[in-house]
């Protein structure tokens, strides 16, 4: 495993990231405005083994919360039966020696700095 070999040494340790958008109007376009720059932030972290998955969490475009995407259900989908789901928040797992590490290199990222993200929460986490 590359990764494995690049960046794993007997201190690091994973990480699961959550991190949550803010929830104003301008939000869903902020975080595309920024979206290119996270992007190819995040490939090249894990091209270099720090990032080890990550993606989008989503929500249902016509609730407030996850309910409809939770059941897996389209009551709230399109004129096809697709839901139509919104980009809401990220989830990524990574390495790093400690958790003011993990934080470190949350704060760089193009969603902080593009004021996307509004509650990140870090937890410990082993695959």
């Amino acid at each position: 495993n590359k990764r494995n070999l690049v960046s794993t040494t007997a201190a690091n340790k994973q990480f699961v990231v959550i991190a949550h958008d803010y929830s104003d109007a301008e939000a869903l376009s902020r975080r595309l405005s920024v979206r290119e720059a996270h992007l190819v932030r995040a490939k090249e972290s894990k091209e270099k083994g720090i990032i080890i998955f990550g993606g989008a969490l989503l929500k249902s475009a016509k609730t407030d919360d996850n309910a409809d995407v939770d059941r897996g259900d389209s009551r709230s989908g399109d004129a096809n039966g697709e839901a139509k789901e919104i980009m809401n928040g990220s989830l990524f797992v990574l390495e790093a020696e400690t958790v003011q590490d993990v934080y470190k290199f949350v704060e760089q990222d193009p969603y902080v700095t593009g004021n996307v993200w509004e509650r990140i929460v870090v937890l410990p986490f082993k695959m």
